[in-house]
């Protein structure tokens, strides 16, 4: 599988913001094997896999950030997906 240990941290189905979390990211375990600690989080395949997958679920584009990364030396990594054009604010 793409991860064994995930959480989803937050699911609302009005404002339709998801969070989820992935201790066995092995898109970023394998960057942080062969690339070393980053500054900034490496998931592009995972953070748009999901994208694609809550577009499909919710029926309109969502977009999203990883806002923890093993690869900057955080215990996960984290994704916020929400609605394109929507504001992050302090999700």
């Amino acid at each position: 599988g793409w991860w064994v240990n995930s959480k989803l941290v937050k699911y609302d189905n009005y404002s339709k913001i998801v969070k989820i979390r992935l201790w066995d990211n092995w898109e970023c375990s394998e960057i942080k094997k062969k690339m070393g600690l980053s500054k900034k989080p490496a998931s592009q395949l995972i953070r748009g896999f999901l994208s694609g997958i809550l577009s499909e679920h919710f029926n309109l584009k969502m977009v999203a950030e990883e806002t923890k990364c093993i690869v900057k030396n955080d215990p996960c990594c984290e994704f916020v997906l929400k609605p394109a054009g929507k504001h992050w604010g302090n999700i």
